[in-house]
């Protein structure tokens, strides 16, 4: 089995039930769902719905009342505090809508600060080179040494994903990259996860914003700590322009655009993303 046809997250019959003078009230109730390697999956739902309570599941900041979780083949749910911290820092990178950068570094020393405490990438030099070669990735190299509070918002949420990708995490966990973003800013910072995708990243994505969630490939549907419906395949071409009997037009297309069109295609035709993908976005780069 390649890397791209593997089950990276994997639950079954999840539950997370918090008591309440009223009885339990569960923030999710028996969850079954299968994301693959390469997938970009976008989680939605009313407040209250339980999508922050899943993504807190996944990464392992909580733990279930019930069900089994594995995420790389690891049982997350049977780790201890220390060991899942430990798989965490070095296997996921974690997206939050607040950003959670500390003021007083640099942008750079924020994107060096998980590579410091998971031990990798050797000395301080080393680190900061790779500090500056992520932010180079999001655009922001010529920021690398200010602070936070001397750029924008969504510069911030770029600084954000680079740290995420520190430690070359095999899951990237997105809880509303975009909640505190104009439209503008948003898409761009949506544009930098898609590159990922386009680099063979997995993402989930936690958002209200379902225009930006119906441009990832597979959308879960929350509602009451259960899933009501998931989107896949042939919604997702179709908002791309692309319908069935139709001719496929690729002219003009942008590389992102076709990274994610190729992805999709591939998904849909052999329910796995497609071999290639990295190769054939050379190619279309230098047609």
């Amino acid at each position: 089995m390649s890397d791209v046809d593997r089950v990276l997250i994997d639950l079954k019959g999840v539950s997370k039930a918090y008591q309440t003078p009223a009885g339990d009230f569960y923030a999710l109730d028996g969850i079954d769902l299968q994301v693959r390697q390469g997938e970009f999956v976008a989680v939605v739902g009313k407040s209250g719905a339980g999508k922050s309570t899943l993504i807190n599941m996944i990464t392992g900041i909580d733990r279930p009342t019930a069900g089994a979780i594995e995420v790389g083949s690891r049982p997350i749910h049977r780790m201890s505090e220390d060991d899942v911290a430990a798989w965490r820092g070095r296997h996921v990178g974690v997206v939050l809508q607040s950003f959670q950068l500390l003021p007083m570094l640099t942008c750079a020393q924020n994107v060096m600060l998980p590579m410091d405490f998971a031990g990798l990438y050797g000395s301080l030099r080393e680190r900061r080179q790779r500090a500056l070669h992520l932010l180079e990735r999001v655009g922001l190299e010529d920021q690398a040494d200010k602070l936070p509070s001397e750029v924008s918002g969504g510069q911030r949420q770029r600084v954000a994903i680079a740290r995420a990708l520190a430690n070359d995490p095999m899951l990237v966990a997105a809880d509303e990259p975009t909640g505190n973003l104009d439209s503008r800013t948003a898409d761009a910072v949506f544009e930098a996860l898609e590159q990922l995708i386009a680099e063979g990243k997995t993402i989930l994505m936690v958002t209200h914003d379902r225009e930006l969630a119906a441009r990832t490939l597979r959308v879960i549907h929350l509602t009451d700590g259960k899933i009501s419906t998931v989107n896949g395949f042939g919604e997702r071409i179709e908002r791309m322009g692309v319908h069935a009997g139709a001719p496929l037009q690729l002219e003009g297309l942008s590389t992102d655009r076709f990274a994610a069109l190729t992805t999709c295609l591939g998904n849909g035709l052999n329910g796995s993303p497609i071999r290639n993908r990295q190769s054939a976005i050379r190619n279309r780069q230098s047609d």
